[in-house]
């Protein structure tokens, strides 16, 4: 296994959401608009613990997805936030390398997904899905996802988002996995080229891409070449 310098794209549904058009809520019953009140109060918590995972504190972010999950679990409503929050939790225990402790969580955030229909919550999930695959070593089920991912993600967003593009470097880090750099080169180059209409050429999306393209060379042992992707970001 080729290893490239370089972690792989988790997808939050916040990122994701955050992507889409606001979404309209249609409230009912008092009952409905009650649920509605109390779903919308799980958000920032949720953000807090996404804030906790981008900062390393695994063990904090833990506790508040957990923390999440047991309130959600009470209100009918609140299966969207409750999605969320196993979705977030299952890549805390990816991190951890606990693939065992992700798996249940991500096929019941999964089943809700499809139940309500939320296909870009759906798109998170499945690529998160994909990446504790790939940590298992089980590579087609991990191919499978990403690429269920890939085309929930063009239909939502377009194969020029940069949720795509994200996407595709997590297909690159399988095509590595499975020992066919030259795939994985592809599909990076193609995720570069995404960011590029979207993204700062100096900031970290770019460079993510650039990073991945350097490890492809360097494991080539072309250093010279990996040398000046590298000093470009």
């Amino acid at each position: 296994m080729v290893c490239i310098p370089r972690r792989s794209f988790c997808l939050t549904a916040t990122l994701v959401t955050a992507l889409a058009a606001a979404a309209v809520l249609v409230q009912g019953s008092p009952a409905a608009r009650q649920a509605t009140v109390q779903e919308s109060s799980f958000r920032p918590v949720i953000v807090q613990g996404e804030q906790e995972f981008a900062a390393e504190e695994f063990e904090r972010a833990k506790r508040t997805f957990s923390k999440v999950i047991d309130g959600a679990r009470s209100i009918p409503g609140a299966q969207t936030d409750l999605a969320n929050a196993l979705n977030d939790l299952a890549e805390v225990y990816r991190e951890w390398h606990r693939p065992a402790d992700a798996r249940p969580l991500l096929e019941e955030a999964l089943a809700i997904t499809q139940a309500t229909s939320d296909n870009k919550l759906q798109i998170a999930v499945l690529n998160n899905s994909g990446m504790v695959f790939q940590l298992e070593g089980k590579l087609g089920e991990a191919e499978n996802d990403f690429q269920r991912s890939l085309l929930e993600a063009a239909h939502e967003f377009g194969r020029e988002s940069l949720i795509y593009a994200r996407i595709l470097d997590n297909v690159g880090q399988l095509r590595i996995a499975e020992g066919k750099p030259s795939q994985a080169e592809r599909q990076f180059r193609e995720s570069l080229r995404i960011r590029r209409q979207h993204a700062d050429p100096n900031g970290p999306e770019v460079a993510e891409s650039l990073s991945s393209i350097a490890g492809i060379y360097a494991w080539r042992g072309q250093y010279a070449q990996a040398d000046l992707l590298y000093a470009r970001h």
